[in-house]
């Protein structure tokens, strides 16, 4: 069983450069402090719960080998 796993820049890539654009954004003044907070707690906690998700995948496919 081999199974080719994702990096965080792989699979959350656009969002960091979403991120990225609005950290421009936000210097120049156009866009709220929290808008940029909002967008970076969200992801934070997207890829924690993939990551919950996906050590709760592999934990049961352990226990069924």
């Amino acid at each position: 069983m081999e199974t080719k796993k994702q990096t965080v820049i792989e699979k959350y890539g656009s969002e960091f450069e979403e991120i990225e654009q609005q950290i421009e954004l936000y210097k120049a003044g156009e866009i709220w402090d929290f808008q940029l907070i909002n967008r970076i707690k969200n992801l934070a906690i997207r890829t924690y719960y993939d990551g919950m998700s996906e050590g709760i995948k592999d934990t049961v496919q352990i226990y069924r080998n």
